[in-house]
C-alpha cells in the first residue's frame, strides 16, 4: 500500500508539474485546477508500475524463463548483445540501453511478444532486416547512436507508435518511415557538431503528408 501511496504522488506531482510548466509558457500562473482531471491516467499508470514484474540481471530470468515479461539491463557492460534474452520467448518490454554492442543479433526478430525496445545511449552501427518481424512493435528508442540508416525491413513495424531516432548520423530521410501509418511520435533531435541531419521544408512536407497522425520533431533543424 504504501509503495501504491508513493507512486502515485510521484505521478501526481510529474502531471501538476507539466500542467505548470504549460502555463507558464502561457504566461499563466500554475495552478492545481486541472490536476482532477489527469488523476485517472495517473491512478492508472501507476498501477501498471506495480504490476509488472520486472528482472534487472540475466541470471535471475534465466531461472524462470518463460515467466520473463519485462527486462531491463541497461549500464552492465555487455560488449555482445546476450544471446540469452532471445530464449525469453514471453518477453514484452526490453531495456538494454547504455551497453557497449555495436549490432543486434538477427535472431532479434524471434522475440514476437516484444511490445517496447530500448536500445539508446549506445554504440550501435546497423539494425538488422531482421527486426521487421518484430511484428508487435510498439515503441522503440534508438537515441544516442551510430545509427547512419535503417534497414529494408524496418517498414514492416506496421504497430509502432513511438520512435526516438535523435541524436544518430543520418544524412538522408529514412524513406522507410513512410509506411508505418500507425506512427503517434517520431523524433529526429536537434543537429549537433556531430550530426548535421537538417531536413528542407519539402522534406518535411513529405513526411507529414505519408504520417498525417503523426507528431515529428524535426529538432528545428529546417534550412
Amino acid at each position: 500500500m504504501n509503495q501504491i501511496v508513493y507512486i502515485i504522488l510521484v505521478l501526481c506531482f510529474k502531471g501538476w508539474l507539466l500542467t505548470g510548466c504549460n502555463q507558464i509558457i502561457d504566461k499563466q500562473p500554475p495552478t492545481l485546477s486541472n490536476t482532477p482531471d489527469i488523476l485517472p491516467g495517473i491512478i492508472q499508470e501507476a498501477n501498471e508500475k506495480i504490476q509488472k514484474r520486472w528482472y534487472y540481471s540475466l541470471e535471475e530470468a534465466m531461472q524462470k524463463p518463460d515467466s520473463v515479461k519485462y527486462l531491463s539491463l541497461r549500464e552492465q557492460g555487455f560488449e555482445v548483445f546476450p544471446k540469452e534474452i532471445l530464449q525469453l520467448q514471453n518477453l514484452e518490454e526490453l531495456d538494454i540501453s547504455m551497453n557497449l554492442f555495436l549490432n543486434l543479433p538477427d535472431s532479434i526478430g524471434k522475440l514476437k511478444e516484444l511490445r517496447e525496445l530500448s536500445c539508446s545511449y549506445g554504440y550501435l552501427e546497423n539494425l538488422p532486416v531482421s527486426i521487421g518481424n518484430l511484428e508487435n512493435l510498439e515503441r522503440l528508442w534508438l537515441l544516442d547512436n551510430n545509427i547512419k540508416e535503417l534497414p529494408i525491413g524496418f517498414q514492416k513495424l506496421i504497430k509502432l507508435k513511438s520512435l526516438n531516432l535523435a541524436l544518430n548520423p543520418m544524412k538522408t530521410l529514412p524513406k522507410e518511415l513512410f509506411k508505418l501509418v500507425n506512427l503517434e511520435e517520431l523524433s529526429f533531435g536537434a543537429p549537433t557538431p556531430d550530426i548535421d541531419l537538417v531536413f528542407t521544408k519539402t522534406e518535411r512536407e513529405e513526411m507529414q503528408k505519408h504520417l498525417p497522425n503523426c507528431y515529428i520533431d524535426f529538432g528545428n533543424s529546417e534550412k
